[in-house]
């Protein structure tokens, strides 16, 4: 089985092959695994708990227990680029090639966050939340000193909060899920 994305979906799925005795290649293209959630200091609920936890400490768990499992290869800093239809997955990483002929791909490799449509929302100092979390979090930059924030689902707030940690005053948080509903 490979396995194209190391986020949290790469991971679980990653589990679930190995632990029902499948040979995994997990393909990551960053040098690190856990996706978009390892920079995000909010608290989920998954589904076998109940309490909850930093998404940091989602992604290193899901981590810690797939590395320990000897039918499990991860290889980062590489991109599948390609997918054939003789089954061939092709997968690039500096200066190597691969072409891989496995027997089932799941392709996990998250989601994106779309941009709200408005002029001149490609100035600098717009950001989208998963861009500010990285920022903040991995590289320990603070994108600014005061923000507006406007978020189309609750995730605005933690966003919010983060960014009051980091030492940025939000002047306002502008919520459309109102004028979504309408």
């Amino acid at each position: 089985v490979v396995v194209v994305g190391g986020g949290i979906a790469g991971l679980s799925a990653t589990l679930h092959a190995a632990r029902a005795g499948a040979q995994v290649r997990l393909i990551e293209k960053e040098n690190t695994l856990g996706g978009r959630i390892q920079y995000d200091t909010s608290k989920f609920q998954l589904p076998d708990s109940d309490t909850q936890q930093y998404g940091f400490d989602i992604a290193k768990k899901l981590t810690e227990e797939m590395m320990r499992l000897a039918n499990c290869r991860v290889v980062s800093a590489a991109t599948a680029f390609a997918w054939y239809d003789e089954g061939i997955l092709a997968v690039v990483r500096e200066g190597e090639l691969w072409e891989l002929k496995p027997k089932c791909v799941v392709v996990a490799t998250g989601s994106y966050e779309n941009p709200m449509v408005f002029e001149n929302n490609d100035l600098p100092g717009i950001f989208l939340a998963g861009g500010l979390q990285r920022l903040m979090h991995r590289d320990f930059i603070r994108p600014g000193r005061t923000a507006v924030v406007v978020s189309h689902n609750d995730r605005g707030y933690g966003l919010a909060h983060q960014l009051m940690d980091a030492g940025v005053a939000v002047a306002a948080i502008i919520d459309n899920q109102q004028e979504e509903k309408a």
